[in-house]
């Protein structure tokens, strides 16, 4: 027989051994609030960390998206409008494809396109050309022409994407040339203006798509004095129905911008709240 004080501490260490296990295996009030808390915490923290990562990539995303519209909206083609000889001009021009002759509203004169099948260099792709002509009672100038452009104009090789001729004439060539991407639009500029009975040179530019109608915009000045017009003028302008390389529409550049700031905007007041959650 086990004397009664042993038994009692034999008890005793037996109680304290299940206490120990019963309060491993259910922690009390305290050390669950504990535990709670840090899983919480651990849980904050992925989760802070998730929403800071998901913010990073919307702000990039929008950045991107900014960038893109602020460089469609410069010219994709700047222009290095190079001019070429008679005999270089008529190696590139095949068979007629199309002509328009029309006369420019608002202005005393008129514009020709006329549309050929690319030979030698230009083989294989449309040459687009143009000429302006004022009559010789206009009393206004003109210094520029624009008009929409389907698609970015091709480069050909020794001319570029864009030409002015120089037959020897005397006839005034445009000095430069651009192709707005986000508009589809393609503009020839003179730095001296186009006047009364003067006629501009062939100028023109190379695309893969066939050509059609549309309408261009045409700019200058009406004289009050002197020959030409620009030193005292008042500006006018008209239109035209040239020849060009069919139309796409395009987004509008400022409604996207602003459609991208406002979706950043929302998205990070909702991380903002569901963080505070």
């Amino acid at each position: 027989m086990v004397p009664p004080g042993v038994q009692k501490q034999a008890n005793k260490v037996h109680l304290s051994s299940e206490t120990l296990k019963k309060r491993i295996a259910s922690p009390s009030a305290s050390q669950y609030d504990v535990l709670v808390t840090r899983v919480r915490s651990e849980n904050g923290d992925a989760e802070e960390k998730a929403m800071s990562r998901r913010k990073s990539i919307l702000i990039a995303s929008v950045g991107a998206i900014c960038a893109a519209l602020l460089a469609s909206t410069t010219p994709a083609s700047a222009a290095s409008l190079n001019v070429i000889d008679s005999s270089d001009y008529a190696s590139i021009l095949g068979t007629e494809v199309d002509s328009v002759t029309s006369t420019i509203d608002g202005i005393d004169g008129t514009i020709t396109s006329t549309v050929y099948e690319g030979t030698g260099s230009a083989s294989g792709y449309y040459v687009y050309t143009y000429s302006i002509e004022l009559s010789d009672t206009s009393v206004s100038s003109i210094d520029s022409v624009m008009f929409e452009f389907g698609s970015t104009p091709v480069v050909v090789a020794g001319i570029g994407d864009s030409f002015a001729v120089d037959d020897g004439s005397g006839n005034i060539a445009p000095t430069s040339a651009y192709y707005i991407q986000s508009s589809e639009t393609a503009g020839f500029e003179f730095e001296v203006n186009l006047a009364a009975g003067e006629t501009s040179t062939d100028f023109g530019l190379f695309s893969a798509v066939a050509p059609a109608t549309t309408e261009a915009d045409v700019s200058g000045a009406t004289r009050t004095g002197g020959r030409r017009a620009g030193r005292s003028a008042v500006a006018a302008g008209g239109t035209a129905t040239v020849l060009s390389n069919g139309v796409a529409p395009v987004p509008e550049p400022t409604a996207a911008f602003v459609f991208a700031i406002g979706f950043a905007v929302i998205a990070a007041r909702c991380g903002s709240k569901a963080s505070r959650a």
